[in-house]
């Protein structure tokens, strides 16, 4: 399977990837520890905030929460 992940920077920019199944836990445990700043989605569900706040984003997340990978992207940016 094939997970859309989707890292939203404070400036609104942001970065898609489409991730093994295999490999999403180690993803999400490298976004959260060393893009702790950014906002990380999966699957069009945010699993880690980041210094993002929600009311802040809402029209981009819900923008960006459509977005749908189909085939892997590795190496994950």
């Amino acid at each position: 399977m094939i997970h859309t992940t989707v890292g939203v920077y404070p400036n609104g920019d942001y970065n898609v990837n489409g991730v093994e199944d295999k490999h999403l836990a180690d993803h999400i445990r490298y976004n959260a520890t060393f893009r702790w700043g950014r906002l990380l989605m999966v699957d069009g569900e945010v699993v880690y905030w980041g210094n993002l706040k929600k009311e802040d984003y809402v029209e981009l997340l819900d923008k960006v929460s459509k977005i749908k990978q189909t085939k892997c992207t590795a190496p994950y940016i």
